[in-house]
């Protein structure tokens, strides 16, 4: 399991680092800021995490491979900067679609730690949505804009009911590889149908 979890985290940094580095280059940020955002928005989520469940030095200090991943997908970024560019402006941008993948992924790994820590539900709901979430919000506000998490976008949610499947399929006995893998499918599934149908929560009740 500890390597299953493993393989999964490299792959949501990768794809987090991914998002990051080509807001970076949207942003028209130079090559130290692109990877600063790419970083940041890689091993955020996992930090918080990690200090939350007092697993400290959290993992990304403790495996350069993190680092080392994110510095990489920010120099694969830099060198297409032009055709991300053009590509940026189509309906489903690369940091979207980075960014759905990544967070089911960080979804099912922030949940499966807290529910390995011994959380309650709220809790764990909240590691898996803090986890998720966090690389992302923090790259929005680096480069001055409101976390679309925290605005328009069907995205949190997506990671909560992902969460909620994932307790759903252990209280009815399935073992930890279904159990995870029902988080990453239905959060990363969640969120691309959202985008596909240019869905959003309510500003108002009422």
């Amino acid at each position: 399991m500890e390597i299953f979890l493993h393989i999964l985290d490299i792959m949501g940094t990768s794809a987090f680092a991914v998002s990051g580095a080509v807001r970076g280059v949207r942003h028209n940020l130079d090559i130290l800021g692109v990877t600063v955002l790419a970083i940041a928005t890689g091993v955020f989520g996992g930090i918080v995490r990690d200090v939350l469940i007092a697993k400290t030095p959290p993992a990304c200090f403790q495996h350069e491979m993190y680092l080392i991943i994110c510095i990489a997908s920010a120099a694969v970024v830099l060198m297409k900067a032009e055709s991300i560019a053009r590509r940026s402006e189509k309906k489903w941008s690369i940091v979207q679609i980075f960014d759905a993948i990544g967070l089911g992924i960080f979804t099912a790994i922030g949940a499966q730690k807290a529910i390995s820590a011994d959380f309650g539900v709220v809790g764990i709901i909240m590691m898996g949505m803090i986890t998720a979430c966090g690389g992302g919000m923090l790259r929005d506000i680096l480069v001055s804009e409101i976390p679309l998490v925290l605005r328009r976008d069907f995205y949190a949610t997506a990671s909560i009911i992902g969460v909620i499947f994932m307790l759903i399929a252990k209280k009815l006995g399935f073992g930890e590889y279904a159990q995870i893998l029902s988080a990453v499918i239905i959060a990363s599934g969640l969120r691309f149908w959202a985008m596909a149908i240019n869905l959003h929560l309510p500003k108002k009740i009422g």
